[in-house]
């Protein structure tokens, strides 16, 4: 867990020192404190942080929410608000965010405690689906390559032996399981055969 990088955004320095007392004891890294949504965009833009721990009411004329939005453009990070506007359009507001959690001020530690590790849990999970779509990509794109050479190997032997497709594909495949080899990579070595004559 303590590679996770968290920004607090609290104008309220006794709440602030609280929070990052909290951070510390759970061995968290508070890569900085912003009383404000402008100071908040500053820190995020400099140190990427994966979390931010915001309070909604802020001073300088942008309020937790916008700061949550504003934070949405620079990358994928959670926001868990902490904070003592409980009224219904807020909350309507904030959930737009999607945040992880919503706590009312005065707070207990363990809610804190526990939001964090949802929080925490969840962008785990987000990285290990991102990890996965990404190796599925490529297996994908490397199938799809191999699906083309295969084709092109199957053309050429339609041209080579006056056969049909059906034909052509088994040849290939049988010569493939004669010699050990992949499908694709036999296919490759065709056409490199066939491009080098």
């Amino acid at each position: 867990m303590s590679s996770t990088r968290i920004l607090l955004v609290e104008d309220d320095p006794v709440a602030a020192l609280l929070v990052e007392d909290l951070l510390h004891a759970e061995g968290l890294e508070c890569i900085g404190v912003a009383a404000n949504g402008a100071e908040a965009i500053r820190l995020a833009t400099a140190r990427q942080p994966d979390l931010a721990i915001l309070d909604i009411v802020l001073p300088g004329g942008m309020d937790g929410i916008e700061t949550a939005h504003a934070l949405a453009g620079l990358g994928a990070i959670k926001v868990l608000y902490l904070t003592s506007s409980t009224d219904e359009a807020t909350f309507i507001r904030a959930r737009a965010t999607a945040p992880v959690a919503y706590i009312a001020k005065p707070f207990a530690d363990v809610e804190v405690r526990q939001a964090i590790t949802v929080a925490l849990d969840r962008l785990a999970l987000e990285q290990r689906l991102e990890t996965l779509v990404a190796e599925r990509t490529a297996d994908l794109v490397a199938a799809l390559h191999d699906s083309r050479e295969i084709s092109t190997a199957v053309g050429l032997l339609m041209a080579r032996h006056g056969v049909g497709p059906e034909e052509a594909f088994a040849r290939l495949r049988q010569q493939a399981r004669s010699e050990r080899q992949r499908v694709a990579d036999l296919a490759r070595a065709l056409i490199r055969d066939v491009n080098a004559s």
